[in-house]
């Protein structure tokens, strides 16, 4: 697996411009070097921040379930994309990973339940946002740019009908 890291500023006198995302081998021997694992007292919050992912999740997935053709531009898309793919490597290479690791921490029932729980709820909003990607990129045909740009005013007329006349 790869991910994207920032990379550290150029040196002064440098040519080389600052590249804000270099790919990096993710092998578990560096991520526990680079990232700060959160300690398992965080579980207990950490359970209700992936709770509210999963509803935000839901809720978008349910928004963009009703933006019917032509109802959704493509800024508005291209950001549920973007905002969409960085949570699902966030929720594959992170969370999920951290979920593993309070799972082997837990010394007791109640906070085995707990690292279970937020591992449930982290593959559940992997899912949505997995089921997010797909229906943006099949909305992507259908944005209200799409529309414009292939339309002609004999379709105007068409759709408008009488209307269009009234006016002139």
């Amino acid at each position: 697996m790869v991910r994207l890291v920032a990379d550290t500023a150029p040196s002064p006198g440098s040519r080389r411009p600052l590249d804000c995302r270099r790919r990096l081998r993710e092998d578990d021997h560096i991520m526990d070097q680079e990232r700060s694992w959160r300690p398992l007292t965080a579980l207990p919050a950490a359970v209700a921040e992936a709770a509210e992912g999963v509803g935000l999740a839901r809720e978008t997935l349910q928004i963009l379930r009703q933006a019917d053709q032509y109802r959704i531009d493509d800024f508005a898309l291209d950001r549920v994309i973007e905002r969409f793919t960085l949570t699902t490597d966030e929720l594959t290479h992170v969370f999920a990973k951290q979920g593993r690791r309070w799972r082997h921490e837990a010394p007791g029932t109640t906070e085995q339940a707990a690292a279970e729980q937020y591992r449930a709820l982290v593959e559940d909003e992997r899912a949505l946002v997995t089921d997010i990607l797909s229906l943006a990129g099949d909305l992507k045909n259908v944005t209200i740019e799409r529309l414009h740009a292939n339309s002609s005013p004999l379709d105007a007329e068409t759709l408008l009908g009488d209307r269009l006349d009234d006016n002139n």
